[in-house]
């Protein structure tokens, strides 16, 4: 008997249905067996068959065996279609059940499935049968023993286990006729791979379906057993017309352990996963042991990804444990090589769901062991537990990487290629070396994304390194770079050719996370991708992107990288002429502006999300400020025409990047660009004297293209130091709070093994905060110190005719570090340092000098006070070994250097700091104060814990800073606010002047003692234009004067305009939205306030006149950030 069954509609014009439970049964006669044939199989696919599917269930019941599961769909892809051999099937009884399941996804159906199905007897010559069972069996040739097997004959068992078994084949009798090769008469075994899992360490899923060769058995000689790596082989018997033999005869079991994993990516489960593991004394012992090629060394990753075993703790009949690792059922992961246990997990005492990823140099051990639980009198069979589930993935040491892509769309690859194990600390004594080729009509285009590794002293690379070679050959000459450290290169760079090599080395030492690297084929200047050209005057000259002739689209995958260069003495003038390039949909540009603006705290940001872009610099790339930002379509002007930039420098980059998906039709971008005149800008010779810079825009009506001017001014000194720079005079107009089109960028362009002095940073500035500011609006940038002997002034303004952008600067050579700052709080023009930062000689870079003596005076105008808060401290500890504190309040100020060296406590008082110390003291004419009340007004300090905050008894501080011959630390810094103290109606107020510094430092009056009764706090904080700003309250505690109902301390947000010099105009506090603070906040759960760009936050505490229930006030930290930088 024979017929045909099909999913209910197939065969119609519309789709299965959802959300339908159908079940066939095909029970054959007596004697008889089913077979199956699939002639359609086109379900909703998914990897693990979650949505839609069809399992085809060996005997009459639903809760029977699976043989097989199906969701494929023949008409979606290689990579969907249902493989041939599993479109039979043949059953061992005389019955089978099929499931069709589908679930309720709305709109998400296919055509269904059609078979046909077979009621037959036995047939010698079709033997086998498709099996899922734990019990095992015999399986031998037809005939045997008691005669040979017939000419002619294919048979094929599917023998199928349970998950986390595996299959044992022992043979008890083997004679097959024997040939060269085994290509006549056969036995072949071969193992069915269905691994699926997220990888150890990334977020990618893998999935095995395939068929291993193989092995072909022959001849009389009794092979030896064969144990699976997967749950799953077949056994193909055939045989030819020549001649016969006996046969064979085996035993198939389901076994535990014993199986060797070979394979690159792979799955470990404990038996039965995850329905329920047996309860049963066992041990089962796996090998992860991946094929690696010749000279590759082989590193395995690993994550157990679910883990739930019996915690019960089992006793031995004599009442004592002798267990070696634990008293319940264990998981355990071992280096083989090195013999030692990695991860051991524990049942009873290992309480999470999955743990932490391992990576191991060489084969990886698990042992699965479990015990016997009773409970009471009864035992059962299984127990009540899910069991482990794990994955492991090879991870690349080296190898070939071929970025070729298919020739017929031409489209290339991207890849990355990472540390062995990254993000987890990479293996000692590595040697990994990539071989990455490309098309001959591509170069490489690489960027570093992720960088840490081991650094010298020096900031050289001695121990571990990146380094990567232009073309096929290992040598200095080849070698563009070695890198180390923490800082990834900024930007992409290009291989000259088709080929490059990346070697990574680690020594025995110390290691660290590793580096991730990014490459890409793309094309290259020889055929219009990129390459040095050259700007002449009164000319102008095209540039596009290179167009696929097959397509006439722009290629996909391109990093095109043009530097534009003119004559000394020049500007470049460069115009865009079309532009239209892929864009991503509205409802995805939404997503990503919404992601950024959550990042930022913000509710806005201006950018505009492109698949594919073009961004032009004012300058080098990596050096330089933008301007156009990376765009996919002309910008919206007033005047419609075509806008227009002119530089600030002799050189621009143009920069266009391609994805790998669709292409738009057309030239995608055109440009003109020729040299023109430069009226504005320079290079400037520092010295020790002060040097003036100043700059006007002027206005005008004209209606041009050209809407903004830029000018750039070099200050550089030839005696290797670095440069101070202070404004005296600053108005940048804007018409955004972001900065992007009008401001006024000031950058530190130096290298960095050019500048010698200690001040000097130690190593690259990429990635840096400090390199760059850019601000506009009438918020001058801070008394600046460079790190470099170079620094970059980049002016962009708008040409109108109401505003002009201004500035006025000071510049010279660092000074010693004996100086004066004088302060006037009631200056209007916002370049005032009523407010600001000062810190110890040579701050963050190096430690202080040894045998100085460095003085620095604060001079603050008439009637106000000065009040310093200390964000860091650290000098060699005084005489007296102080225990460190153990109030919360102090955590958060361990030292951060080795605490051999320094103690974890301040030391006051000129008795205990004999060594390095800073002095603070109030001046009366100049000179210190010597009357009763000396304690009153110096203080002395050293060690390593932050001291108190300070607050003067006139307008003048005296601080020094002394140092001798041994130990010295990194130093201090210090923020300092110019306070007007006055009282009314007898509350005293504490009227801060604004601070404008990226990052710093504010407390309460007094912290961390008690503070006054009866006072009134007042400060601003005002980042730079086109910052934002997190401000993180570190301490809170404001006793028995803080309750639901009130709080002493709150702030509000406010913002500013930028294009009016209003930012010193005195606020109406009563119409803020002032948000009150928490009543406790402790260093290990800040509180966190946002600033967006644009804003200013400011900050009231108020203290009632009961010294009784007061706390010890509050502080707080603020670090800024470029939204620009973000936006980049």
């Amino acid at each position: 008997m024979s017929g045909e069954l099909s999913s209910p509609g197939f065969g119609t014009s519309t789709n299965y249905s959802n959300g339908l439970e159908c079940l066939w049964l095909l029970r054959a006669p007596e004697s008889y067996i089913v077979e199956i044939k699939f002639t359609t199989m086109d379900l909703e696919y998914h990897i693990e068959c979650a949505h839609d599917m069809l399992e085809v269930i060996a005997g009459e019941r639903q809760s029977s065996a699976v043989i097989h599961r199906y969701c494929n769909s023949d008409s979606m892809g290689e990579d969907q279609k249902l493989a041939e051999r599993f479109r039979n099937i043949r059953s061992t009884g005389r019955s089978l059940t099929l499931h069709f399941h589908t679930d309720s996804s709305v709109g998400i159906t296919s055509r269904g499935f059609s078979l046909q199905f077979n009621f037959a007897l036995p047939n010698p010559k079709q033997c086998g049968f498709n099996v899922h069972s734990l019990a095992g069996g015999f399986i031998q040739s037809p005939g045997y023993p008691l005669k040979d097997y017939l000419n002619n004959t294919n048979c094929l068992w599917d023998l199928q286990v349970p998950n986390g078994y595996h299959i044992l084949i022992t043979f008890e009798y083997f004679d097959i006729a024997q040939s060269i090769d085994c290509k006549n008469d056969f036995l072949k075994i071969s193992e069915e791979h269905q691994s699926r899992a997220i990888v150890p360490l990334r977020s990618y899923y893998f999935y095995f379906d395939h068929e291993s060769p193989g092995q072909r058995l022959c001849g009389n000689e009794l092979p030896s057993p064969f144990r699976t790596e997967s749950n799953r082989v077949r056994l193909n018997f055939t045989t030819d017309s020549s001649k016969t033999a006996k046969g064979f005869k085996l035993r198939w079991e389901a076994v535990c352990g014993g199986a060797i994993f070979r394979n690159n990516h792979g799955v470990i489960t404990s038996p039965n996963y995850p329905i329920n593991y047996p309860n049963e004394a066992k041990q089962c012992d796996y090998l992860i042991d991946p094929e690696v090629q010749q000279g590759i060394t082989q590193i395995v990753t690993l994550k157990v990804l679910d883990f739930d075993l019996d915690n019960t703790n089992i006793i031995e009949n004599n009442g004592q444990n002798k267990r070696r690792f634990c008293s319940s059922d264990y998981l355990e992961i071992r280096d083989v090589e090195q013999n030692v246990t990695v991860q051991l997990l524990c049942g009873a005492t290992f309480l999470a769901d999955s743990a932490e990823a391992v990576s191991i140099k060489g084969p990886i051990g698990v042992r699965f062991v479990t015990l016997r639980s009773q409970y009471s009198s009864d035992s059962s069979k299984w127990k009540n537990r899910r069991g482990f589930k794990l994955s492991y993935a090879l991870s690349d040491c080296g190898g070939d990487v071929n970025l070729v892509g298919d020739q017929q769309t031409f489209r290339s690859q991207s890849v990355s290629i990472t540390s062995p194990a990254f993000p987890l600390p990479y293996h000692h004594s590595l040697d990994c070396i990539w071989n990455i080729t490309s098309s001959s009509d591509r170069i490489i285009s690489y960027k570093f994304t992720d960088l840490n590794i081991e650094t010298g002293v020096q900031g050289d690379c001695p121990f571990d390194s990146v380094e990567v070679f232009d073309g096929q050959e290992l040598n200095n000459q080849s070698r563009k770079l070695i890198i180390c450290g923490d800082k990834a290169p900024e930007g992409e760079m290009k291989s000259s050719g088709s080929g490059l090599i990346v070697r990574f080395k680690s020594d025995h030492s110390t290691s660290f996370e590793g580096f991730r690297m990014v490459l890409t084929a793309t094309l290259g200047p020889v055929s219009g991708c990129g390459g040095s050209l050259k700007a002449l005057e009164n000319e102008w000259k095209k540039l596009n992107v290179p167009i696929d002739p097959h397509t006439q689209h722009y290629y996909p995958n391109l990093r095109c990288e043009w530097n534009i260069e003119a004559e000394r003495g020049n500007l470049i003038e460069i115009r865009l002429i079309e532009l239209k390039l892929e864009q991503k949909p509205q409802q995805q540009q939404n997503t990503v502006n919404s992601t950024l603006a959550n990042y930022v705290g913000l509710s806005f940001l201006e950018i505009i999300p492109c698949f594919d872009y073009i961004a032009i610099y004012d300058g080098p790339k990596a050096t330089s400020p933008l301007l156009l930002p990376p765009t996919c379509n002309l910008p919206s002007i007033d005047d419609e025409l075509n806008p227009n930039f002119i530089s600030s420098h002799r050189q621009i980059d143009v920069f266009f990047s391609s994805d790998s998906t669709t292409e738009l039709p057309g030239i995608g971008f055109q440009a003109e660009y020729r040299a023109i005149k430069s009226d504005c800008g320079g290079a400037f010779l520092a010295g020790q004297e002060w040097s003036d810079v100043s700059f006007v825009s002027e206005r005008t009506l004209k209606r041009t293209n050209q809407r903004h001017k830029r000018c750039r001014w070099f200050l550089y000194t030839e005696k290797q130091q670095p440069l101070e720079v202070v404004f005296e005079q600053f108005s940048f107009p804007s018409t955004s709070s972001n900065c992007l089109d009008e401001f006024f960028e000031l950058r530190d362009v130096g290298a960095v093994s050019e500048c010698q002095h200690p001040a000097c940073a130690t190593e690259p500035l990429q990635g840096k905060k400090e390199r760059t500011i850019r601000t506009c609006g009438d918020n001058a940038p801070q008394w600046f110190i460079s790190s470099t002997s170079v620094i970059q002034l980049t002016a962009s303004v708008l040409l109108q005719s109401q505003f002009s952008a201004s500035f006025r600067i000071r510049f010279r050579t660092l000074s010693g570090c004996n100086r004066s700052i004088e302060i006037d709080g009631n200056v209007p023009d916002g370049v005032s340092l009523a407010s600001g930062r000062i810190t110890s000689p040579n701050y963050p870079h190096s430690p202080y000098l040894a045998n100085s003596s460095c003085t620095t005076k604060l001079i603050a105008a008439e009637g106000h006070h000065l009040f310093l808060v200390f964000k860091h401290f650290e000098l060699e500890r005084g005489r007296h070994r102080m225990l460190p504190q153990t109030s919360m309040l102090f955590n958060r100020f361990r030292p951060i250097v080795d605490s051999n060296n320094f103690i974890g406590t301040t030391t006051s008082g000129s008795d205990n700091c004999l060594y390095d110390y800073l002095n603070i003291c109030c001046l009366i004419n100049n000179q210190i104060n010597t009357n009763n009340s000396l304690e009153l007004n110096s203080k002395t300090f050293c060690g390593s814990w932050l001291p108190p905050s300070l607050i003067s008894e006139n307008n003048k501080i005296e601080i020094i800073l002394k140092t001798d011959s041994s130990i010295m630390g990194s130093g201090y810094e210090i923020n300092y606010y110019s306070v007007k103290i006055t009282t009314l109606n007898n509350l005293q107020i504490y009227e801060l002047s604004p601070i404008r510094e990226r990052s710093g430092s504010l407390t309460s009056i007094n912290y961390p003692n008690n503070y006054p009764p009866n006072c009134l706090l007042r400060s601003t904080l005002i980042p730079p234009t086109g910052f934002f700003c997190t401000v993180k309250i570190i301490n809170a505690d404001f006793g028995g004067e803080c309750g639901d109902s009130k709080s002493p301390a709150q702030s509000a947000l406010s913002p500013i305009d930028t294009s009016i010099q209003n930012v010193q105009s005195i606020p109406d506090f009563n119409t803020f939205n002032w948000q009150p603070w928490p009543c406790s906040v402790d260093s290990e759960s800040p509180q966190k306030i946002l600033i967006p760009p644009g804003n200013r936050l400011f900050i009231e505490f108020r203290s009632d006149s009961n010294s009784n229930n007061d706390g010890n006030g509050f502080r707080l930290e603020w670090d800024c950030e470029d939204i620009n930088a973000i936006y980049l």
